[in-house]
C-alpha cells in the first residue's frame, strides 16, 4: 500500500514538473523611456515636414532693377565781352575784365573794368612834319569801362620811341579831369619833330595807365620829317623922291 502511494506521488510530481516546463515563459518588458519617445517623435515630425516642404515649389522673387534716367545736358551758351577798340590808325587797347559763363544754360556777362574806346586824333599817321616843328598831338578816348578814371591816379606815359630818340618834352602826363563811364577825354602830347629829315617813319607809342599801374589802352603816332626851308625875306625898295 505504501509503495503504491509513493509511486502515485512520484507520478504526480513528474507530471507537475512537465506541465511547468511546457508552460510559456514569462517575459518581463522594460519600462519605456518617455524622453526618448518624445525625441523620436520630434525627429519624425521634422523629417516629415522637410519632405513635404521639398515637394512645394518655392516662388521665385524677381528683383526690380530701376533703369537710371538719362540726364540731358545742354551745351552752355557763352557770351564773351569783346572790346570794341580802334585797331588801326595808331590805337590798340585791352581790358582787365572777363566775360562769359561756364557750365550753366543761362548766359551771364561781366563788363570790362578798365576799358577805353578810341574816338579820334588830330594828326593822322603818315603826317609829314617840317623839321624842327612842335606839334600838339591830340587823341580822344571814351571811358567804356565800369570805373571812373580819377585824374589824381590815372595818367598816360611814353612806352617807346622808334628810333630811340627823345621826341617830347615829358614822358608822362596826368589826366586833366575825372572821366566817368561814357565820358570822353582828350590827351595832349607835345612832340618836337627832329631837326633833320628822315626817309623812314618816326613812331612814338603811349599807354593809358589805371590806378593799379596797369596799361589798359595803348596808342601810337607815326610821322615823317621833311626839310623845312625858311623863306628868304625880300627887300622892298623905297622909292627915291625926284
Amino acid at each position: 500500500m505504501f509503495k503504491s502511494s509513493s509511486k502515485i506521488g512520484l507520478l504526480i510530481a513528474i507530471t507537475a514538473l512537465l506541465i511547468t516546463s511546457c508552460a510559456a515563459p514569462q517575459v518581463t518588458l522594460p519600462t519605456p523611456d518617455l524622453n526618448l519617445v518624445r525625441t523620436e517623435a520630434v525627429v519624425t515630425a521634422l523629417a516629415q515636414m522637410t519632405k513635404e516642404a521639398a515637394l512645394i515649389p518655392i516662388a521665385t522673387q524677381t528683383q526690380m532693377v530701376s533703369t537710371p534716367e538719362t540726364l540731358t545736358t545742354s551745351t552752355p551758351y557763352v557770351i564773351t565781352a569783346t572790346p570794341s577798340l580802334y585797331s588801326g590808325g595808331g590805337v590798340t587797347g585791352g581790358g582787365t575784365g572777363s566775360g562769359g559763363s561756364s557750365g550753366i544754360t543761362i548766359p551771364t556777362w561781366t563788363p570790362d573794368v578798365y576799358q577805353a574806346q578810341y574816338i579820334t586824333q588830330n594828326y593822322l599817321d603818315g603826317y609829314a612834319c617840317p623839321t624842327g616843328q612842335w606839334l600838339d598831338f591830340k587823341v580822344t578816348f571814351q571811358n567804356v569801362g565800369v570805373v571812373t578814371w580819377d585824374h589824381t591816379s590815372y595818367y598816360y606815359k611814353l612806352l617807346y620811341n622808334i628810333p630811340d630818340v627823345k621826341l617830347t618834352k615829358s614822358d608822362q602826363y596826368p589826366l586833366s579831369v575825372d572821366v566817368p563811364y561814357g565820358s570822353k577825354v582828350t590827351l595832349i602830347i607835345d612832340i618836337e619833330c627832329p631837326t633833320y629829315p628822315s626817309p623812314s617813319a618816326w613812331t612814338t607809342q603811349w599807354g593809358l595807365v589805371n590806378n593799379n599801374g596797369e596799361v589798359f589802352a595803348r596808342f601810337f603816332f607815326r610821322f615823317y620829317t621833311v626839310l623845312h626851308v625858311k623863306p628868304t625875306p625880300t627887300k622892298t625898295r623905297t622909292p627915291t623922291p625926284g
